[in-house]
């Protein structure tokens, strides 16, 4: 990859982040965030959805429901 090609995309912004829980994008439920620094230059790349126990227990119930009605891949 060139050098060029780096700062291209270095230089995109990235959209804040949020989790993917039931087949939608949710924030945390504290509505906490992480920024994410670029180790190039120090600054903030992207912001991420901190999530807690809370966005877990969502999470692994809703992949439960889904497993539960077949709702799954079968690749």
């Amino acid at each position: 990859m060139s050098q060029a090609e780096i700062d291209r995309l270095r230089l995109n912004p990235v959209a804040v982040q949020s989790h993917f829980i039931n087949g939608k994008s949710a924030p945390a439920k504290s509505d906490a965030t992480l920024d994410v620094i670029s180790p190039i230059d120090g600054k903030v790349f992207t912001t991420l959805a901190a999530g807690s126990s809370a966005d877990v227990d969502d999470a692994v119930r809703a992949a439960r429901i889904s497993f539960e009605k077949g709702v799954w891949s079968k690749a």
